[in-house]
């Protein structure tokens, strides 16, 4: 009995050298070297162009009008656009389309918008969601989005000139375009 205990003594220190070995040799640091290239670009994304359409609500003879400008028409670097709005009479609505562009690689999400002022005594402003806008690598890399202006039917008494309302769109990457 004697032998027995000091064999299975001997059998259990063996095991726990072997076990100790065995967890140093496999608890080492690994340490993985390598490189990578991010070939994407983003934007520059712009406003190339600009329409205004407008509805009248009481006064045909007299209809409303807007005009609508890129901030530094023709360049790259047009991120912002100007709607100046005539209305004449309460009710009277015009929408502006912009349209844009994505120079870059990655496809840009359909903006949410700063419209400044969002609103006064007199007009209400509201922007549409847009469209998303590809990138110019893959596709035609344009989009779209639409802001509207629209004379407050509770008005009683016309502005003394044109209003003016800037709006910028925030972009942010989008995953893909359908």
């Amino acid at each position: 009995m004697k032998n027995m205990k000091g064999f299975t003594i001997s059998v259990l220190a063996v095991t726990l050298i072997i076990v100790g070995v065995a967890y140093a040799a496999f608890s080492q640091n690994l340490t993985v070297n390598g490189t990578g290239t991010i070939s994407s670009k983003w934007g520059p994304i712009y406003i190339t162009s600009c329409s205004c359409t407008s509805t009248t609500a009481k006064d045909s003879a007299h209809p409303s009008s807007a005009t609508c400008t890129p901030t530094t028409e023709g360049t790259t670097t047009d991120t912002t656009g100007t709607i100046t709005a005539k209305m004449v009479s309460p009710g009277d609505k015009v929408t502006c389309t912009f349209n844009t562009a994505n120079d870059g690689t990655l496809h840009a999400a359909a903006p949410t918008f700063s419209v400044s002022p969002t609103s006064n005594d007199y007009f209400t402003v509201t922007a549409g969601s847009g469209t998303c806008i590809k990138a110019k690598a893959t596709a035609s890399g344009t989009g779209s989005f639409t802001v509207s202006v629209e004379y407050k039917s509770t008005v009683t008494a016309k502005p003394s000139a044109a209003q003016t309302i800037t709006v910028t769109p925030n972009y942010k990457q989008a995953a893909s375009c359908t």
